[in-house]
């Protein structure tokens, strides 16, 4: 039996948060994506001899409720005569996703895994209240108990549900292979563009104001995809105190979002990804340290091929527009 634990805390910011227009072109899987708390918990167990393992937990991640509320009055005509008093109230909320796994070894050189990631979508609600009187601090006032609630909500992060099937072959003593392929369920993406509410009674001047309501968010149409990965693993030296091993891999990622026609901008590529790596294991330096530890480095290269978005419309505001990265 094992059991892990995980946290990861950003390195610029504890939450970051961001909600834009559906308009405002920007890289959909990756903006807000690193800048996130999240905290895991899993349990794991192994039967016969270590041939079968099985195993799964909950992973937290971190977003914002907040509320912004304005008492007392408000100036009018001027409206540099207000007196206003403002609350704050943000809070950092959790939402839970589950994960498993399960891994196999078939032979004493080939193993099989399989892994799921739950679906995780984040909303970001933020609400501003302003509530009192209109008027000027002179005279009487022109309405009494007025007020005005704007509430926003937005879809500020999303992760699909995954499934992730994987070989490894132990080709010879020296040399390993491993392949897998995932499914990401990208078609229960919604549209992120914010959404926006508001109520209000500000007495006789409810008839002078008039606020259409927003147009509907149109779906965004992202697509599930299949993701390969090929990764190997050479071992370069072994010794009595030294391993030594090599690495290289490449994914595929294929983007889920089609081309950005109509008002949305919801960019996205195509993804090439090349990792290379090395793991050194030492075992028995001195008498002080005669159990083994290893260590282990990489890096990973991601290219963007570059895509063109053309519009239907000869008069959308952002026009046509190339990505890449």
């Amino acid at each position: 039996m094992a059991l892990a634990g995980t946290f990861f805390l950003p390195d610029r910011y504890f939450v970051r948060t961001r909600a834009l227009a559906g308009t405002q072109p920007r890289f959909q899987l990756y903006d807000n994506r690193p800048q996130r708390f999240l905290l895991s918990a899993n349990l794991g167990f192994s039967f016969l001899d270590d041939r079968i393992a099985i195993g799964g937990g909950i992973t937290y991640m971190s977003g914002t409720d907040g509320t912004i509320n304005l008492l007392g009055r408000v100036g009018f005509p001027n409206a540099e005569d207000s007196d206003l008093r403002q609350a704050i109230d943000f809070d950092v909320q959790t939402v839970p996703y589950p994960q498993a796994g399960l891994m196999v070894k078939a032979s004493d050189r080939i193993t099989i895994g399989l892994s799921y990631r739950g679906e995780f979508e984040l909303e970001l609600s933020q609400v501003l209240d302003v509530r009192g009187s209109v008027g000027s601090a002179d005279q009487e006032q022109i309405v009494e108990d007025a007020f005005i609630t704007v509430t926003t909500l937005a879809k500020d992060h999303y992760v699909p549900a995954q499934i992730t099937a994987g070989i490894a072959a132990q080709v010879t003593d020296d040399l390993l292979l491993a392949f897998d392929l995932g499914y990401h369920a990208w078609s229960g993406f919604g549209n992120p563009s914010t959404e926006v509410e508001i109520e209000l009674d500000v007495g006789d001047f409810n008839d002078d104001i008039d606020i259409e309501d927003a147009p509907a968010f149109p779906d965004p149409n992202f697509e599930d995809i299949l993701v390969p990965r090929l990764g190997v693993e050479y071992r370069a030296l072994a010794s009595e105190t030294m391993d030594l091993d090599v690495r290289s891999g490449y994914a595929f990622e294929k983007s889920p979002a089609p081309e950005q026609r109509d008002e949305s901008n919801f960019v996205d590529n195509d993804k090439h990804t090349i990792s290379l790596g090395a793991g050194a294991t030492f075992r028995g330096l001195t008498e002080l340290s005669p159990l083994p530890f290893s260590v282990d480095a990489f890096a990973s290269f991601t290219l963007l091929p570059e895509r063109t978005h053309r519009k239907l419309s000869p008069v959308d505001p952002v026009g046509d527009y190339k990505s890449n990265g």
